[in-house]
Parts: structure tokens; sequence; C-alpha cells
């Protein structure tokens, strides 16, 4: 489950911050000596400055800070394993490099549990 490329959905995801949990999607992009996560949280919020296109695909500027990764409204980003469905977000999609983390794989674990203890 946790193998880089892997979107994943958290319903609902605990944040680090102690936010309030949500639904969140989960982007694992590597696996760092088996435990750790180098992961995003992808989000809707557009944050690429307004002179600048939004378009599909990574792209930077150095300069005014700014490095994302676009997944556009309606573009198939991912396939389910077992139905080879594919998955496209519904809204312009944004992985920020400013917000990689890491997260160890046992607090993702106990995530999933207690929420399959829970339903």
């Amino acid at each position: 489950m946790f193998e880089e490329g892997n979107l994943l959905l958290f319903t609902p995801f605990y944040f680090k911050n102690g936010a309030l949990p949500q639904p969140k999607f989960f982007l694992v992009l590597k696996v760092c000596d088996g435990n750790m996560l180098l992961a995003s949280l992808p989000t809707s919020k557009d944050h690429v400055p307004s002179d600048m296109s939004v378009k599909s695909g990574c792209f930077e500027d150095s300069k005014r800070q700014v490095n994302v990764f676009v997944f556009l409204a309606g573009e198939s980003v991912a396939c389910h394993p077992l139905t080879n469905r594919e998955f496209a977000f519904s809204l312009n999609t944004f992985v920020y490099g400013a917000d990689l983390d890491t997260y160890p794989v046992s607090v993702l674990e106990k995530q999933i549990a207690d929420h399959l203890s829970e339903g």
C-alpha cells in the first residue's frame, strides 16, 4: 500500500499539526529505510502566482520560490490496482514542493487500523 507513486485516500486523515481531521489524499513519493515516507498532501488551493499559467506537470521559478506539480481537473492520474478504473481529481490539484513532509509508516498504519475498528 505504501509504495512509491501510490495515491491513497484517508477518511479521515489526522494531521501532524492537530488540525481537524478530514478526508485527504496522500501521495507517496519515496519510501525511506522501509519505515518512513516522503509524501505530499495534494490540495485544490491554487497558490501559483497569477501571472503564471496553470498547466499540467511540474514547473519551478526559483527566484519566486515556486515549485509545484499540477494535476488538471479531469486528467487521469491513477488507476485502481484491482478494478483498473481510472481516477481524476474533479478540481485542479497541486503538489507544492514546500509542503513535502515525512510520515512514519507506523503512524499511518495506526490511522488505518483505528478507522477500520470504528466501522
